[in-house]
């Protein structure tokens, strides 16, 4: 996996616990 790849789905699960109210 490349180093772009996880940055874009950390900032996924951001989002998802933004959403969430975490």
């Amino acid at each position: 996996m490349t180093k772009e790849k996880k940055v874009s789905i950390i900032i996924d699960n951001r989002k998802v616990e933004a959403k969430a109210g975490l």
